[in-house]
């Protein structure tokens, strides 16, 4: 039976559009240690954490969502982690790969085991960072929408206040 490739393919044509849309984004994407395959066994990962009885539905958003993220951070290629590097100044946890912490470490940060339930809150912390992104960009774009709609608007009330007022000066004008 053949390999059905569709949802790499479905996942690399995204991840290269957006690495051709942001530049910061496409510095990532060029990440040797990282893959598209691995992404996509990074996603299952996710989707497996996510199932319920064996069966998962789950939103196309989120599937970007997490492919972005596998570029993103520094995690293993694999899609597994089993430690993070702490910030002792700002609280903030990073899912980083065990052998990565030690090249990192430094008086600032340390070595600690999560729990599962501490991975899944950083889990849903990052989606919910990731959704409120998107919904201050749809907000965004909506503000510049309307701004420009009441600008059209005033333009046009601008043009019929000067034709009336040519028009009214016609009427007057008996010259």
């Amino acid at each position: 039976m053949a390999k059905n490739n569709s949802f790499e393919q479905v996942i690399q044509t995204y991840l290269a559009k957006r690495a051709a849309e942001d530049e910061l984004f496409a510095v990532k994407y060029k990440d040797e240690n990282k893959s598209v395959a691995k992404c996509c066994a990074y996603i299952k990962e996710q989707a497996r954490k996510k199932a319920q009885n064996g069966c998962a539905v789950i939103e196309d958003a989120q599937v970007f969502g997490w492919a972005v993220h596998y570029y993103d951070e520094s995690m293993p290629t694999d899609g597994k982690a089993d430690a993070a590097v702490v910030d002792a100044t700002q609280g903030d946890c990073v899912v980083a790969q065990t052998e990565q912490i030690s090249d990192k470490a430094s008086t600032t940060t340390a070595v600690v085991e999560l729990t599962e339930e501490q991975k899944k809150a950083i889990q849903q912390k990052a989606e919910a960072d990731f959704y409120a992104e998107c919904k201050a960009k749809e907000q965004e774009k909506a503000k510049a929408k309307a701004k420009a709609e009441a600008e059209r608007k005033k333009a046009q009330a601008t043009a019929k206040r000067e034709k009336e007022a040519k028009t009214m000066q016609m009427l007057f004008n008996f010259d």
